[in-house]
């Protein structure tokens, strides 16, 4: 098939060709088949190693459990697998050593492990058992390392070691059977397997071939083709019969089903076989060393390798197709889907796009040349979409140009990037570029319309009206122009919009990049569905409606809808059902082939043929009760103090990849069932009754598991007894008169305690009242007034009288009251200090300073409190003032709901003070200080706020002493 190409030469919106005169340049496309292009179809893996948590990168052996978990045999312990979580056992949980050759898990549930020691042991329910606690395994003794293991229909166990066979019966009769050795006395050729055409066991002694029936030996042919080591049987011993095939280079085991060898492990991967045609038919994982491959129950293959730890394969149906050509640029990613002529075309970055035919390439078309020309030559160029229309053209969007595919011919029209492309009608489309959207004429590419301006993310056109996604959320715009913002209204329309597809019912679907899928009808949203419905993920990128089911792609794999069944669960299929990413950039569906553009490559499969196996069970693995692992028991009777029960479980689903949800329910607790994802449960400090556990899963296909019962009773404390409760009744009583009584006491002594302290108060309170006025200072102010009389100065004998008496008239006032307004003290401290200047002629000065935000006519302090501070103020420091006039500054604060009351002097100082009263006489020695300081004790003890003193010893900048500040803190309301 020949393309035509063709341009367009509009100037709207389109960059400017590259010669001046607009000539259209024509290319020859030349498309065939490139032989270099690597188009095999490829499986798609899933691989684990210690990074994942299993024990070991080289891997020895593996099985499956008729419990469905995955058992591997490595070099440095045990691991059990549940499809997410490794388990792993080492010596420190009994095994006898931490390398383990083979694992076999029998019929009974026990899994059989072979160490790299002349031992064995296995595991059941929770415990590894071996020679020194369990009494079968002590009747084993090998003389080597056993190499083969297998059991019969009748629950026999065979063991083989490099000189014997033993024999273990279902019923623990341990029987060892030696046969002709060579000059070493070891067995160079033995093999042990199952019967598959009757009873017992299959047996090899070198060339001999016997059946072990009923505790026999049985000879049954000689077979001297076993010591050619380059052969093996597809079919052997049945009337003697066989067939042979040559072993692979690099032969390492071979596996079996029923007496095929169906897979053979090599140096170089596994070869499955074909017994009907009797040869190799196929290879998985060349250049693995692989020791061991196994077929689960779901139909997943595990290979075990030497030094790269376990590949799953989880689906032999699901196939990538990886693009990249030899030598050059990675260009595997696939950005869309679509069809044309009965091919699908895939969307590839650098110019590329595919054509294909039931996964066959049928065309590569590469763009490059007209890219360079192009005028906006993006280096990668990807065909970012594609849309076919009713009438089969097909338009491909690339970074630099979109493409008109109409049969033979092609036309390319040179614009932004373009993301989203929608059909309006037989004649336009609507283009949404990284500028803006825009109607384009479909005969000649001419562009008529502008629509938005700005970046797209998604365009699409429903009902005459055009739909523009953006970063933002999503426009509505009518044919006039008419732009309605539908995240105003709608919260989950106001992020990123990734893709809009209609569905039955003239129902629209919204992808987002952070709030899942939204339904849109009837201009509102009528539902919206997340991770909690199900999805895989919130971050939506891609939508694809097919026969009644809406598929979703995001970042987390690939979802299926049923639109018509709103019932049915979200399938989901991942990288552990065989896709190559979980990033899904496009969806295609014909028939029943499933097509997916990831960044990986294409991958397609059969979904009939991967969902239609898959199982869901569940497993309780651990019971613990108040700490301590319990015996898994389906009835416990537990104690009232062991009210503290955690229940460990698995689900096993190894096509689900850990995507298993668990319902659960406690009878006597839980009135509904509960839904959760994690894998363990625990319930504390329950009541005392009966309770029933209830759980199962569900695994990804919506496939219900089996249910797990377990009953359990928490037996009632002794103290619910009735006979407890007249004891405790009675006690309560006398415990009761008890305590009544130590509170009368101790109200009777708070009380006597309290009117002691009261007395005290009283009495020191009048105390230091009296002290206010001392007989010293009442005898020097009568002194002051006869001097004023002999030397006639009557005016001040007059003056000096009268604040006298006004003074011990204001005291004697005061000393009845416990508490007087601080205006009140004010005065009362403004004619002490009036009286002492005279008294003292003038040789000190005095401030009063109140702070403008104090009331003084509202706050109440105890009466007569700060006289005997500015006494001391005078007598101590002022009176021995040798240079300078005195000064005394007494202030008033409000902070932190207290009263800072400041007493400041620029007297002698505390220091220099002291040492004045040590060299006079003191004719009177004034008790006012400590007794006011005993006042305070009690008054801090009546009162929740405590009065506080701070006495400062004031310096000067040469570090000297330049006097002293009291500062007394009163509480206030």
């Amino acid at each position: 098939m020949r393309y035509k190409w063709s341009f367009d030469n509009s100037k709207r919106l389109c960059y400017k060709p590259i010669l001046k005169q607009g000539i259209l340049y024509v290319y020859t496309l030349i498309s065939f088949l490139l032989p270099c292009v690597c188009s095999a179809q490829q499986l798609s893996y899933i691989h684990y190693d210690t990074k994942d948590g299993l024990a070991g990168s080289t891997v020895y052996d593996v099985c499956q459990d008729n419990q469905g978990f995955i058992w591997f045999a490595t070099e440095t312990g045990l691991s059990r697998f549940d499809g997410k979580y490794f388990k792993n056992y080492t010596v420190n949980d009994g095994l006898p050593d931490n390398e383990i050759l083979k694992v076999f898990a029998d019929s009974r549930g026990r899994v059989w492990i072979i160490p790299f020691k002349k031992t064995v042991c296995y595991y059941y329910n929770n415990k590894i058992y071996h020679s020194e606690n369990d009494s079968l395994l002590k009747k084993i003794e090998p003389e080597s390392n056993i190499v083969e293991i297998d059991e019969d229909d009748d629950q026999n166990i065979i063991l083989g070691d490099s000189k014997k066979a033993i024999v273990i019966s279902h019923d623990g009769v341990v029987t060892d059977i030696y046969k002709p050795k060579n000059n070493a006395g070891d067995i160079p050729f033995l093999s042990l397997r199952k019967n598959y055409f009757g009873k017992g066991f299959l047996v090899r002694f070198n060339d001999s071939v016997f059946y072990y029936i009923n505790q026999h030996l049985v000879f049954d042919h000689l077979d001297p083709i076993i010591y050619d080591k380059t052969i093996v049987r597809l079919i052997t011993y049945k009337n003697g019969k066989h067939y042979l095939l040559k072993i692979p280079y690099g032969y390492i085991s071979y596996q079996t089903n029923k007496n095929f060898i169906t897979y053979i492990n090599t140096h170089n991967g596994v070869f499955l076989t074909d017994t009907i045609k009797k040869s190799i038919v196929d290879q998985y994982l060349a250049g693995k060393k692989v020791s061991r491959t196994i077929e689960d129950t779901e139909n997943n293959l595990w290979f075990s390798t030497l030094g790269e730890g376990v590949y799953k394969l989880p689906s032999r149906e699901t196939k990538t197709i990886n693009f990249n050509r030899p030598g050059e640029v990675d260009n595997t990613e696939v950005f869309s889907l679509s069809k044309h002529n009965n091919n699908l075309v895939c969307g590839l970055a650098f110019s590329n796009t595919i054509l294909l035919n039931k996964s066959k390439i049928v065309k590569i078309l590469n763009f490059k040349k007209h890219t360079l020309s192009s005028g906006n030559p993006f280096l990668t160029n990807r065909l970012f979409c594609s849309k076919t229309l009713t009438s089969g053209v097909t338009f491909l969007g690339f970074d630099s140009y979109i493409v008109r595919l109409e049969n033979e011919n092609l036309a390319f029209k040179n614009i932004y990037p373009i993301k989203t492309i929608e059909e309006i009608n037989k004649e336009f489309i609507l283009v949404g570029t990284s500028s803006c959207a825009f109607k384009l004429r479909v005969k000649d590419l001419v562009i008529t319309d502008t629509i938005w301006w700005g970046r797209c993310t998604k365009v699409f056109y429903f009902q005459n009206k055009y739909y523009i996604g953006t970063l933002n959320g999503l426009y509505e715009i009518t044919e006039t122009k008419e732009k309605t913002y539908l995240g105003d209204k709608y919260p989950t329309l106001k992020g990123r919009i990734t893709d809009i597809k209609l569905g039955p019912g003239q129902t629209l679907f919204i992808a987002t990049a952070d709030k899942g899928l939204i339904v849109y009808k009837d201009n509102k949203v009528i539902n919206s569905i997340t991770e909690k419905n199900g999805l895989s993920s919130n971050i939506c990128r891609t939508l694809f409606i097919s026969k009644g089911f809406l598929w979703i792609g995001t970042n987390k794999g690939l979802n299926k809808l049923n639109l018509t069944n709103e019932n049915s669960p979200i399938l989901k299929y991942t990288t552990s059902d065989g896709l190559p990413s979980d990033i899904i950039n496009a969806i295609y569906t014909e028939g029943d082939t499933i097509w997916v553009g990831t960044p990986s490559g294409l991958t397609f499969f059969n979904e009939e043929k991967i969902s239609s196996r898959s199982i869901s069970k569940t497993v309780l693995l651990n019971i613990i009760v108040s700490g301590m692992e319990r015996k898994l028991d389906s009835n416990l009777s537990l104690s009232f103090l062991d009210n503290n029960i955690t229940f460990e479980y698995a689900g096993i689903s190894f096509k689900s990849g850990g995507d298993i949800e668990y319902h659960y329910k406690l009878d006597g607790l839980d009135q509904k069932w509960n839904t959760t994802r994690q894998t363990t449960l625990a319930y504390e400090s329950l009541p005392y009754g009966n309770f029933k556990f209830q759980l199962y899963a569900v695994n990804k296909f919506g496939l219900k598991s089996n249910i797990i019962n377990i009953n359990f009773h928490i037996n009632k404390p002794f103290w619910k007894n009735p006979w407890i409760y007249g004891i405790f009744f009675c006690g309560a009583i006398l415990l009761t008169i008890w305590l009544v009584n130590k509170k009368n006491q101790r109200i009777n002594f708070s009380r006597e305690e309290k009117n002691k302290v009261q007395r005290q108060f009283a009495t020191l309170e009048q105390q230091a009242l009296q002290a206010q006025m001392n007989p010293h200072f009442i005898f020097n102010c009568l002194n002051s007034i006869q001097q004023y009389i002999l030397t006639n100065d009557k005016e001040k004998a007059n003056q000096f009288l009268t604040g006298f008496a006004s003074l011990i008239r204001q005291t004697l006032d005061n000393s009845d009251k416990h508490t007087i307004l601080l205006s009140e003290e004010i005065d009362y401290l403004n004619k002490y200090l009036q009286m002492e200047k005279m008294r003292f002629a003038d040789i000190f000065n005095y401030e009063i300073i109140i702070e403008d935000s104090i009331n003084i006519n509202s706050i109440e302090i105890p009466s007569l409190l700060l006289q005997p501070y500015v006494e001391n103020s005078l007598r101590h420091g002022i009176r021995y003032k040798e240079h300078g006039t005195g000064l005394v500054i007494i202030s008033f604060s409000v902070s932190d709901k207290m009263l800072i009351c400041s007493i400041k002097d620029n007297g002698i100082g505390r220091k220099k003070s002291a040492e004045y009263k040590s060299k006079q006489h003191i004719e009177y020695q004034s008790r006012g200080m400590k007794l006011t300081e005993k006042r305070i004790e009690l008054i801090n003890k009546m009162n929740k706020n405590s009065i506080l003193i701070d006495i400062i010893d004031l310096k000067d900048n040469d570090g000297n002493d330049s006097g002293t500040e009291v500062k007394v803190k009163i509480p206030i309301t």
